[in-house]
């Protein structure tokens, strides 16, 4: 039976060791409750209710009186504490539709050298489902297969690919170049990869450092409004630039409560008691986009939209700096958000983390966003993951790097 049983077909773990009884002749049940799973392709899921479950293994005896198993359910379960030392989390990467964009997907894999292969091929099965409701894809053509494991001849990894691929053009190569390099870095002993068709290699270079967003970098320094001065904060200290002081008088009269500006530095947002407004930074003429009755969440993507959303259920808008383009959009199974406390866009633009109010308490949510292809304008959100905040009254959150979410709340003796 160790032929067909595959214990890659799912993890699951739990926080107790399972409960095994003798359940007739050749039959033994094993109860356990698990605190969450693993799937084939490496996606992690929380189990919200630790309910019992269980597994049923049937066995013979062979010709030496042993007995061994003779059927078992795909997969293995393991101790919380065993899953956390023999398996760890890789960040994956997949593209935007327009290839331009790289969209982080964790996932677990063994920590043995076989996470390597199995991380080729999720690349080559495509991203989590959630993910690709925004449309993110992978640079790899979906009728592409990867040709045995990922060899490693001293610090190159190669990675070898049906006939297939042989019809794809240079771009694209490079593109998969990329998003192989990217998703392998958490192997430092790995210094550069390579790519074959069916053993002869590809001559590829990955493409122009300007082609493709990787992992857009924020300035520690913090842009601040203080005293009536905007500018970047450096101890305590505001220093103004050239735009943040033409900025500076548009504000005056808006008594800014909290603000934000895009990754490209070239439009701000801010939340004033009146609404949310935004404003070019270079020319400064701000625009009312959200009048609803207070309080307002704000967000700014990197391709100048800002979102926002309101406590009273009306749902979330994205609009452009022209107003010229703006979205009325809800999650795509809308699962008991009555309104939403805070709103974060990821830097790649593609992820939504959102503090929405529900029947059940505060909670976070994190979805696709989906575009429209020719102006980027958001036109649908995603199912979302539900994920369970620490403290008793989340009050805000914001996306710490690229894979990690912080969350301010209140704890439960009243500290934050």
């Amino acid at each position: 039976f160790r032929q067909e049983w595959d214990p890659n077909a799912r993890i699951i773990v739990t926080a107790s060791v399972p409960d095994v009884v003798d359940a007739g002749s050749e039959r033994v049940e094993a109860s356990y409750k698990s605190s969450a799973s693993v799937d084939a392709e490496g996606i992690y899921s929380e189990r919200k209710r630790r309910t019992p479950e269980r597994l049923d293994y049937t066995l013979a005896p062979n010709a030496d009186g042993e007995w061994r198993i003779t059927e078992a359910p795909p997969g293995i379960v393991l101790l919380n504490q065993n899953f956390r030392s023999l398996f760890k989390s890789y960040t994956l990467y997949f593209y935007d539709d327009t290839l331009s964009r790289l969209v982080p997907d964790v996932r677990w894999f063994d920590a043995q050298q076989t996470a390597m292969t199995r991380i080729a091929r999720a690349l080559v099965n495509g991203p989590a489902p959630w993910l690709a409701e925004g449309n993110v894809v992978s640079a790899i053509p979906s009728d592409v297969t990867l040709l045995g494991a990922v060899t490693v001849e001293g610090d190159v990894a190669d990675v070898d690919f049906s006939s297939v691929l042989s019809s794809a053009s240079p771009e694209r190569y490079s593109r998969m170049l990329l998003q192989l390099t990217e998703s392998f870095a958490d192997f430092e002993s790995i210094t550069s990869v390579t790519m074959s068709i069916t053993g002869v290699p590809i001559d590829q270079d990955l493409p122009p450092e300007d082609a493709v967003v990787v992992n857009r970098q924020v300035t520690s320094t913090p842009l601040v409004y203080k005293g009536g001065e905007l500018g970047f904060l450096s101890g305590v200290n505001v220093t103004a630039s050239p735009e943040t002081a033409a900025l500076q008088g548009a504000l005056a009269s808006l008594a800014p409560q909290k603000g934000a500006y895009s990754s490209a530095g070239d439009v701000a947002s801010f939340v004033t008691p009146n609404g949310v407004f935004t404003t070019p930074i270079a020319v400064p003429d701000p625009l009312l986009v959200d009048a609803r009755p207070g309080p307002l969440a704000m967000s700014l993507d990197s391709w100048g939209y800002t979102w926002t959303g309101s406590t009273d259920g009306s749902g979330l808008r994205a609009t452009d700096v022209d107003d010229r383009q703006h979205s009325w959009l809800e999650p795509a199974e809308n699962v008991g958000a009555t309104g939403y406390r805070a709103i974060a866009v990821s830097r790649d633009g593609a992820r939504l983390a959102v503090l929405e109010n529900s029947s059940v308490g505060v909670r976070v949510a994190v979805m696709a966003i989906e575009r429209e292809p020719s102006t980027n304008r958001p036109i649908g959100l995603g199912n979302p993951l539900i994920l369970e905040p620490g403290g008793t009254s989340p009050i805000d959150l914001a996306w710490v790097d690229e894979t990690s979410l912080a969350v301010l709340a209140a704890g439960g003796e009243g500290g934050v």
